[in-house]
């Protein structure tokens, strides 16, 4: 199981855990997708999570209902009867628009409400400056992490009390993801490939284009792409570093989320596909 899969499916059951639990204040009512997750058993709890290996935890997982969401998802789980995505943008950043041909980022823009009429002018200026940005220094290298906190996990006993938190955010609280993987050491990973340009750079073309460009970006992120609208759309990003510890947990509205990363984001614009049938697409992602 890859890394991420791991953590993410260990952060849904612990969601679970924490419902059954009351946790949490008792913030979580309901917990599911589509239909709600079943009970984990009376006797598990966070230690004995961390203990499980890859098939125990698939095994776990299964046995209350929790599944792989629908190809076209943008969201991970139901908690109180919002849509939440998940991830971990300090270890596995996203690619949140994966390339997307210009005609297919139109269609996109039409569908979010957001003006296309200069998206040919502002491609044709990112391809320029990474031509540029080409022709100089080598890559350089950083590591990054996302401000927050919540409160502590559901204790291993079934009867101890809850302790404060975060998560759900809002009024009540799979996909298949190509992430980079980190360093084995924790050390620093590349942080821009040649090919691209940081969005929010002093010399990038689209830094001040920031109220055309979000909400393009957080309409792929959470709402639909190119084909059209998700059935299955997010309200809110659970982002973790540990999945069995609420204290590396914090919650974004989609809003948010989009300022959260802003600073991090990369755009690429390339000719990708077969030899034979070439296509230029963008890729915009977290670096």
């Amino acid at each position: 199981m890859e890394p991420f899969e791991r953590g993410r499916l260990l952060l849904k059951l612990m969601l679970v855990l924490a419902r059954d639990r009351r946790a949490m204040q008792g913030r979580i009512q309901t917990t599911g997708f589509v239909r709600e997750y079943g009970e984990l058993p009376p006797d598990l709890g966070v230690m004995t999570l961390g203990r499980l290996g890859d098939d125990e935890i698939a095994a776990l997982a299964e046995s209350v209902g929790i599944r792989p969401a629908p190809a076209g998802a943008k969201c991970d789980i139901f908690m109180n009867g919002y849509g939440y995505r998940i991830e971990s943008l300090a270890a596995y950043p996203p690619v949140i628009i994966d390339d997307v041909e210009p005609d297919g980022l139109a269609a996109a823009c039409r569908l979010a409400g957001i003006p296309a009429d200069r998206l040919g002018e502002r491609l044709e200026a990112c391809r320029q400056a990474a031509e540029r940005r080409s022709t100089r220094a080598p890559v350089r290298t950083e590591t990054g992490a996302i401000p927050g906190a919540i409160g502590p996990a559901p204790s291993e006993s079934a009867n101890a009390p809850a302790g404060p938190a975060h998560a759900p955010s809002g009024p009540a609280a799979g996909r298949e993801d190509d992430r980079p993987v980190p360093e084995a050491d924790g050390g620093p990973r590349p942080a821009l490939e040649s090919d691209e340009i940081r969005i929010a750079d002093p010399d990038s073309p689209l830094k001040d284009d920031r109220e055309w460009l979000a909400p393009l970006i957080e309409y792929f992120w959470f709402t639909g792409s190119e084909r059209g609208r998700s059935h299955f759309p997010a309200d809110y990003l659970l982002d973790f570093d540990d999945p069995l510890n609420m204290n590396t947990w914090r919650t974004f509205d989609k809003r948010y989320a989009v300022e959260a990363v802003w600073d991090r984001l990369a755009i690429r614009i390339a000719r990708v596909g077969r030899d034979g049938a070439p296509r230029e697409a963008v890729r915009i992602r977290v670096v």
